[in-house]
This record gives structure tokens, sequence and C-alpha cells, in this order.
């Protein structure tokens, strides 16, 4: 068994055969193998206040309990085995400037995915200082998963996100999640398991700004008061 219990980061780029858990209790982890299993065949648990992360693969369980699940290193894709999130973060990263292939991180869970509690999800564009995709252009998969999901929701700025919702990120882009999706979308497509489920982010037409939905509120009311003073004028006559 591996443990991590100290701050700074830890990077597993080799094939690893041990056969223990793998504990992360601090800092971060980044499995950045090539071939293989980055953390051999047992289970892997990340505890409040750790990280997991990186660019390769494991086989085994994942199960976060308070910390922070960040596939990728900058955008990229990780797999795993089963994924469960009892509360704690999802670390998602995007960048809407870089070919569709390459616009946002991918987790592949081998499993069941299972989210419990709060959970967190974050969402950083790495383009900066602009980080707004086009309306309308986008579907990302955040994760793909191979068992079952169990109903559980993310939570964006603490509002929980149900399935289907649409939401505004900090960037003003409009997204629409949906967990149990049956198609991936454009990021790292080629990757992608065959079957399985997708929770997926769909960018949609921009949400008018409150100012603009007044506007448009007082010329709707415009319209209709012109409407009746003119129908009360011809009754007049």
């Amino acid at each position: 068994a591996i443990t991590k219990g100290t701050t700074g980061i830890l990077t597993l780029d080799g094939t690893n055969t041990y056969t223990g858990t793998t504990a992360v209790s601090n800092g971060k982890l980044l499995v950045n193998n090539t071939s293989g299993s980055g953390t051999g065949s047992g289970d892997v648990t990340v505890a409040s206040g750790a990280t997991l992360g990186g660019t390769g693969s494991l086989t085994g369980a994942v199960t976060v309990t308070g910390g922070t699940l960040s596939p990728g290193a900058s955008v990229e894709s990780l797999s795993t085995g089963a994924v469960t999130l009892a509360g704690g973060t999802f670390e998602y990263e995007t960048n809407h400037s870089a070919l569709p292939a390459a616009a946002g991180d991918l987790l592949i869970a081998n499993g069941n995915l299972t989210l419990t509690g709060t959970v967190n999800l974050t969402l950083t564009d790495l383009a900066l200082p602009t980080g707004a995709f086009t309306p309308n252009s986008t579907t990302l998969t955040l994760i793909q998963y191979a068992g079952t999901w169990n109903g559980g929701f993310f939570t964006y700025n603490t509002n929980e996100l149900t399935n289907n919702e649409s939401f505004e990120d900090t960037y003003g882009n409009n997204w629409k999640i949906t967990y149990n999706a049956t198609s991936g979308g454009s990021n790292f497509a080629t990757e992608l398991l065959g079957g399985g489920h997708f929770v997926t982010l769909s960018n949609l037409t921009a949400v008018p700004e409150p100012g603009s939905l007044f506007a448009i509120g007082c010329l709707i009311g415009s319209g209709a008061l012109l409407r009746s003073r003119r129908g009360s004028r011809r009754r007049a006559a």
C-alpha cells in the first residue's frame, strides 16, 4: 500500500503492480502513466484537503471523501475504476480557445458513478483573461461512466444542479448539465469507451442580463398599453 501523507506533489508516471490501496491524505497525487495502472490493482482514497489528478490511468475504484478529484493536468483526461464522490470537489478545466477535442477535461470511470452529499463542481477556463464559448457551439463530456449513476448531483456556487438544469458560470457561459446522456461531447472523443453514459455540459444561447430582461418587459408592457389605448379610442369613436 502507498500513503501520501505529506504536502506537495507526488507523480506516478510508470506502470505499478502493487496490490494494496493508495491513500491520498495530503497534497496532490498525479497519475501520469502511459500504460497499465499507475496505482497498481488496489483502490484509491482521497481525503479532505488532498487531490487526485493526472493524465494516465488506474484500475482501482476511487473514493473521494471531502477531497478533490481533478482529472488531467491542464486540460487532459484521466481513466479510473468506479468513482464515488462523497462530498468534496470535482475540479474541471476548460479552454474555449482550443480545438474542440481539447476544450475540456475528461474523466473516464470504468464502473459506477456515485455522488453523495454536497459535491462542488468548479469550472476554470485556462484561456484567460476571457472564458466564453460561442453559444450553441460546444458539448463537453465531464465524466463517462460504464456502470450506473446513483442520481446524485453536483453543486455549483452553492446551487445544486439537477439533471438537465441550465446555469450560468462565472465567465458568462450558459450551460445545461445532463447526468445520463447517451452520447458524449467533442473533447477527447477518440478516448471514450463504447457504450456507457455521460455527464455533459452543453452551452446554450446566453441568458439575457437582468437589465435586458427589464427592458424587454418594458417594451412588451408599452406595446400592450399602446394596443389598449388604440382599442379604447376605436370604441369611443
